[in-house]
């Protein structure tokens, strides 16, 4: 997931599609951030041996990095328009 997030962020493709993806990764990468985080910190907590949740947290952190571009230019331009 976090391979194909990558490529389809330099992919041109329509507008509609562009869409659609940004907002399965940017979904996808929330739910494993935060399922990533909690997990991790429970493993820390109570089983010091296992880190599970934290390639789970990775994971979801590459998500989220993969859109940032596109974030960061919307709120740009909702800004701006203020």
């Amino acid at each position: 997931m976090v391979a194909a997030a990558w490529i389809t962020a330099f992919m041109p493709m329509p507008r509609w599609l562009s869409v659609l993806i940004t907002i399965a990764v940017l979904g996808l990468g929330t739910v494993l951030v935060v399922s990533g985080g909690m997990s991790y910190l429970w493993d820390r907590s109570m089983q010091p041996d296992q880190t599970d949740g934290l390639h789970t947290l990775i994971a979801g952190v590459a998500l989220l990095l993969s859109r940032a571009k596109i974030v960061l230019r919307i709120v740009a331009e909702i800004l701006t328009a203020v």
